[in-house]
């Protein structure tokens, strides 16, 4: 237990190869070794990250010296830092940052195929085949239809059920509400806090922008990659 919160947070930084398969351990269990099927556990991520604010904060205390004002155990997040520390990750080589880019760009692809899905779904059918209009306006000759290329699998379900999962724990861990409680006009205080962090993401990647192509092919790489394994069939 003395070691645990230094625990994460070495694991989270070293990049040797040992380390990174400590770390995909810790965040995927059993199924780490299996990079066509995994998906991140919430539960694991929230201890990983919980031991590496308890190191930060007992770094600070000890940092800063008896008898100086420190942020109470647990305390939430400032969001601006929490935004720096997700832009450090994807600018740095490293396990980490092979991970978060390989499991954000699962999470993205299967948010773009469900709204697709939706939009199909809400959308007018014609002809004797059931087809809706818009799917007849962008492929008219059904090349896609039922591609593996547009409809989620289990493993992408599973993916946007775990994202949405650590939505609420990041929110809990950033600013200051309560997750179950309410904002003053009604929303959930869990979807201000993450709003909150979008909007901090979003000033700080633009602070950043000479980054963001590096950034951007990462991203890029990944999707061709996950793309061809699921045309390959093993997604």
């Amino acid at each position: 237990k003395e070691t645990f919160p230094y625990t994460p947070r070495r694991i989270m930084t070293d990049p040797s190869p040992r380390t990174a398969g400590a770390l995909e351990t810790f965040v995927f269990g059993d199924i780490k070794d299996d990079r066509d099927a995994r998906v991140l556990s919430p539960k694991r991520v929230e201890t990983l990250l919980k031991g590496a604010q308890k190191y930060a904060a007992t770094t600070s205390a000890a940092v800063a010296g008896p008898g100086a004002e420190l942020a109470p155990a647990g305390a939430p997040l400032d969001v601006a830092s929490a935004a720096d520390a997700l832009l450090d990750v994807l600018e740095r080589d490293s396990p980490l940052q092979e991970l978060v880019v390989e499991q954000l760009t699962l999470v993205l692809a299967a948010g773009s195929r469900e709204l697709w899905a939706r939009a199909r779904a809400s959308s007018p059918r014609v002809g004797g085949d059931g087809r809706s209009l818009l799917g007849l306006v962008v492929d008219p000759f059904g090349i896609f239809r039922n591609s593996r290329i547009i409809e989620n699998n289990d493993r992408d379900r599973k993916a946007l059920e775990a994202a949405g999962r650590l939505v609420e724990m990041a929110a809990s861990m950033v600013g200051t509400a309560p997750a179950s409680g309410l904002t003053p006009d009604g929303r959930s205080a869990a979807n201000a806090e993450a709003a909150a962090l979008a909007r901090a993401l979003v000033r700080k990647a633009w602070d950043r922008r000479q980054s963001i192509p590096a950034i951007g092919r990462l991203f890029l790489l990944e999707a061709l990659d996950q793309t061809y394994h699921r045309l390959s069939g093993r997604q």
